[in-house]
């Protein structure tokens, strides 16, 4: 009867703690989208705020100032900056915290959202897949984003060059670290009915889903091989960048095509959830709004830089914008 007590007392405490993580999540997603759509707000102080804090390397936003001015603590940290190749860092954050969600969606009993009330120990529960596929779509959408993270960790450690001296904001940075915790957490609180076979995997929305998610994957790499054999660099030391128009492919259509295959392969996520996750809609609303800003900016710093880069090119969507 004890025993029965506990368990039933753990499991409730298990199911608070589980909705506590969706509604933190959603929040998280609200606030960050929010923040950016107010980004195209004519509320100058703000914009000025967005771009040097979510600019970076050519778009990074340095504002002149007096050097013999004095500043206070809370300025100094504002001006705080870190290398553009710490972006590394946040595809190895993603990468972990996916395998660690996979294994504890696989063993469960390693980990609780805090201990159990009592000491008496508990039953060991069967592994998920035991009495038929539990949580299986969870796993696939975890699967999925072990190979994005996977890919571009090795994409920004040895593909991507970027220029000398090139910086982001440590703003961008701590968030950054945030969100590759939050998006896959994002899909491991995602829950679906069990499946009694392997073949209960392949429903409509899943395979087109997945063939989404890995189309989106291998155009993003390739316009990505077409980004890294552009630069290159003079002057001395090879401490002047020089930037070249991107020309072939998406980019022809649009100034940031890798923006739009990052879209597509979040929305492939969406459609492997038969898009009833209001939580991972949220996820793909922010990832929407933050690439289509960023690729606005960097249609602009085209635009001003080079005087014969084509007008025609939209930002992020062909035709429309």
């Amino acid at each position: 009867m004890e025993q029965a007590v506990d368990s039933g007392a753990s499991v409730l405490s298990d199911a608070l703690a589980g909705s506590f993580l969706i509604g933190a999540l959603r929040v998280f997603w609200l606030l960050s989208t929010t923040l950016v759509v107010l980004g195209v707000l004519p509320f100058g102080f703000y914009q000025r705020f967005l771009r040097k804090s979510a600019g970076r390397g050519k778009l990074r936003v340095v504002e002149k100032v007096d050097p013999g001015a004095k500043k206070g603590p809370l300025a100094r940290l504002w001006d705080v900056t870190v290398p553009q190749d710490y972006f590394s860092h946040f595809y190895l954050v993603g990468f972990m915290s996916t395998l660690g969600l996979i294994h504890h969606t696989f063993y469960p009993e390693n980990f609780r959202f805090w201990p159990s009330p009592s000491d008496t120990p508990q039953p060991k529960k069967p592994h998920p897949f035991a009495e038929g596929f539990e949580h299986a779509e969870s796993i696939f959408l975890l699967a999925l984003m072990l190979v994005h993270t996977a890919r571009r960790l090795c994409e920004s450690t040895m593909l991507e060059k970027h220029a000398p001296g090139s910086r982001m904001h440590i703003a961008s940075y701590v968030y950054g670290l945030c969100y590759y915790v939050a998006a896959p957490l994002t899909l491991y609180v995602h829950r679906s009915k069990k499946v009694k076979t392997v073949w209960g995997l392949f429903s409509w929305h899943e395979v087109l889903g997945g063939l989404l998610f890995i189309f989106a994957n291998i155009k993003q790499h390739q316009l990505g091989q077409i980004l890294a054999g552009l630069r290159h660099r003079s002057g001395p030391f090879d401490k002047i960048p020089v930037y070249r128009i991107p020309r072939g492919d998406w980019f022809e259509w649009v100034a940031c095509p890798h923006y739009l295959a990052e879209i597509l392969l979040y929305l492939g996520l969406v459609v492997v959830s038969e898009g009833k996750d209001l939580t991972i809609w949220l996820m793909f609303s922010w990832v929407v709004a933050n690439l289509t800003y960023a690729a606005q900016l960097a249609r602009r710093w085209y635009v001003t830089k080079f005087e014969d880069y084509p007008k025609e090119r939209k930002a992020i969507v062909p035709l429309l914008f």
